[in-house]
């Protein structure tokens, strides 16, 4: 099982209480890769995924 480590002082955080934009943070936390990868030819490192905002969108149920 994978997972990540997330700080209590993220409490601290400036935007922690806009509830959307810390959801689409954790949301990114958790989508980025744990070990390099490959997209089309392209190497995606480490800590990075590939998106869109519409792709975002529609795995957060947030708006554009």
């Amino acid at each position: 099982m994978d997972y990540i480590k997330l700080y209590r002082n993220i409490l601290d955080w400036e935007w922690y209480s806009d509830i959307n934009t810390c959801r689409l943070f954790i949301h990114m936390l958790l989508k980025a890769n744990w070990m390099d990868g490959n997209f089309r030819g392209t190497t995606v490192p480490r800590g990075s995924f590939i998106s869109s905002i519409g792709k975002l969108s529609e795995e957060t149920q947030l708006t554009q």
